[in-house]
Parts: structure tokens; sequence; C-alpha cells
């Protein structure tokens, strides 16, 4: 390719050849005191000798004997000779070039046996290969709860294979869950686990996000900041939500299932991101006064039975329990308006609400701190005292109270 082009077109086809081969010739000189590269392309006669240690020089030769395709030949230093055991090699193919789209063979053995499944259209992908992938990504040994295959092209080339596992081990009280999704490059592995492909509370999420727009040679330093990686999370997050919003209205009953496992995280996701609570608010499921004990509806729900006198606002009572809110003194004002009211029993309810604040242009207001001085309809004042009767009782309660405190 470099021979075949000239001027600006070498410089193009030369970077091209960085871009796709640099990290290998960066990194080898870190384990090897000599690397010899022989190669000769099909159906030619002579092959090639590239030979250098790494010291900014290099030997360039023909060479006979050379078998079609490339071979290259490392030295290592003394002291990194671990490398090349057959252990080493292999735990290195399988971290971070098990899906490659090519055979790798270790002693005339297969190493890499697992297809890159989120490559693949998802019409060509069984069931039975998803839970076979999951298992093997997730190490887990349960079929997953929910799966989201899907690419992009823009604004990013993106193949992405998302997993929502049946459970979760935080809810034991075991250590704060790693992210579960990995990042790759035309299918090899950049990072693992990593921390900015999806915010913080989807660390629930396990998978594979695959792009081909990210550099093979990116540092972690550099996805730190990086533009590309920002917008890439944000495409990734928000798609993660909407695949949600779809599951609830598709099957309310196993998206219930699903809240009950991880709602948790759908609140933490409330409290912390900003850019994407309103939407994960849609997820969000409660208890309420017109439904039965375990009963949980949506925000949106709510609001389609929302009545002239709530003036927009979604009321709400947190307390310990349900039986404890529903007998709660601030509850009576809104059962004689025949007010809903979202009934919060968990201690993370109050910060969700804090921080959303406003719901579909609602305000959103703790039943303890509303001012309920709320018009009461006509038929309501039937047995209220006469104007001459509150007197009356006034007049009662002046006379006898003292005597009541004398006694």
């Amino acid at each position: 390719q470099l021979q075949t082009s000239g001027g600006d077109g070498a410089s193009a086809a030369s970077a091209n050849v960085i871009g796709q081969f640099g990290v290998g010739f960066y990194s080898v000189f870190m384990v090897a005191d000599e690397v010899t590269v022989y190669s000769r392309k099909h159906g030619a006669d002579v092959g090639h000798c590239w030979k250098s240690t790494g010291d900014g020089s290099y030997e360039l030769s023909e060479a006979a004997n050379v078998a079609a395709g490339t071979k290259i030949i490392l030295k290592l230093k003394e002291e990194e000779k671990r490398f090349a055991s057959r252990f080493a090699v292999e735990s290195n193919l399988r971290k971070y070039s098990s899906f490659v789209g090519f055979p790798v063979t270790v002693d005339g053995e297969r190493a890499n046996t697992i297809a890159a499944v989120w490559a693949k259209s998802k019409n060509e992908v069984s069931q039975e290969e998803h839970n076979d992938f999951y298992r093997f990504i997730a190490q887990d040994f349960s079929d997953p709860r929910y799966t989201l295959h899907f690419s992009a092209d823009a604004p990013l080339a993106i193949k992405a294979l998302f997993y929502v596992p049946e459970t979760h081990m935080e809810k034991w009280g075991m250590a704060r869950q790693e992210p579960g999704v990995s990042l790759y490059s035309r299918r090899v592995l950049i990072q693992a686990r990593c921390e900015k492909l999806l915010p913080d509370w989807m660390r629930f999420v396990k998978g594979v996000v695959d792009s081909d727009d990210l550099p093979l040679n990116i540092s972690r330093e550099s996805m730190q900041d990086s533009a590309l990686m920002r917008k890439l999370s944000s495409v990734l997050s928000r798609r993660v939500v909407k695949f949600l919003q779809e599951q609830a209205k598709k099957d309310e009953k196993a998206y219930l299932n699903f809240f009950a496992e991880f709602g948790q995280f759908i609140k933490e996701g409330v409290c912390s991101d900003f850019d994407l609570k309103g939407e994960a608010a849609k997820l969000l499921r409660f208890e309420s006064t017109v439904k039965g004990e375990g009963e949980l509806i949506s925000l949106d729900e709510y609001i389609s039975r929302m009545v002239p006198e709530q003036d927009d606002k979604i009321y709400y009572l947190v307390a310990p329990s349900r039986s404890t809110a529903l007998s709660s003194a601030y509850m009576e004002a809104c059962k004689a308006l025949n007010i809903e009211v979202l009934l919060l029993t968990s201690t993370i309810d109050e910060f969700a609400m804090a921080n959303l604040h406003t719901y579909a242009g609602k305000t959103l207001l703790s039943a303890e701190k509303a001012s309920l001085d709320l018009k009461r309809p006509d038929s309501q004042h039937e047995n209220a005292l006469s104007s001459d009767d509150s007197s009356a009782l006034c007049k009662w309660l002046s006379e006898t109270l003292p005597l009541v405190s004398s006694a």
C-alpha cells in the first residue's frame, strides 16, 4: 500500500498503518530485546525480513523460504520470559483478543472459541447464544432478564449488546458492584468494566460496546476527558433508559418484577443523573392511596387521575410503612378532597423526590409541607356547624375550660 501510493496519498496510507498496528510496535520493546518480522505477500516470489532492537533504527532485507503471510519472532528480555509460557499467552488472548474475527491458535489449538455475538445482526442470534454469551461475560449461571442488542451509524458507529441480570449482590449487603460493560474497538478489548460508558447508577447492566470510531491506541487517561467518550456514553445511556421504558409498556408485570429487584438503582439515577433524571423518573413505581398494598403505579398513571383541586401538584407522603402513612394526620385533607397520595416507604424515596422536584410540568410536594387549605365541595359542608352553633360552642368552651383547669 505504501509503495503504490505517492505524495499525500502515501502520507495518508502511512497514518492508516500506524493507527492500525502502532500499538504492538510501541509495546513490544517493553518485553523484547529484539524483534524480527518475516513477511511475504501471497503470489510474490520473494519475502522480506524486518529486524530491530528498538533503538530507533531497523534492518530491512529480502528473505528466502518465507511462507505466505507474516511471522513475528520476539527475543524476550531475561526478566520477561514469563510471557512466553502457554498460560500467559492464553490469558492475554482471552483478555484482549477473545473476539477477533479470525482464529488464533496456540501450539496448534484454537484459543478464541467464543463468537463476537454483538457483531452479528440481532436477528441472527438465538436466545441460547445470548444466554451462553451472557454467562461468559457476566460469570453468571442464570439467564439474563432482559437483552438489548442494537447498532447505530450516527452520531457514532456503535455495536452494543447489553444484558440485565436476574438479580444483583448489593441487596445482600455485598460490596458496591463494579461497572459491567467492557469497551472494544474492532473486537479488540480497550478496557474491561469501563467506568465511562454508562453512568454509575447503571452498573447493574452487563455487556459489550464496540465502536469503530474509537482508536485502538486510546489510553485510559485520554478516555477520561475524551469528547468522543462523552458522546458515546450519552448515546448508550439514553438507549438503555429508552429500552427499559419500552419494556415497561410491553409487559408491566415483568417490569414490576425488574423494579422490585433494581428499583434502588433507578432511584439513585433520579438523585444523581442531572441529564437523565427526567427520563429515569418515568421508570419509577410507587404505592398509592387508591391502590392496594403492594400494587405500584407510575407517575404518569398518577397524573391521569389528578383532580382539579390538586392545582398541578403531585402529593406524596414519606413514612416507615404503608399503615403509618395512611393513619397520618397529613392525609385527612387529601382524603376529604379525594386527592391521591403516593406512599413512599424507602429511605431513598424522599431524596429522589427532592432531586426530581417537578415531573411533566407538575410540582412534587410532600403532604407534610403542603398548604392544604383547599376549598371543599359544597356537599362536604352539609354536616358543618352553623354560625350560631359555632358561637355557642366557643362560649361554652370559654366558660368550661377554666373550671377544668382549676379542678
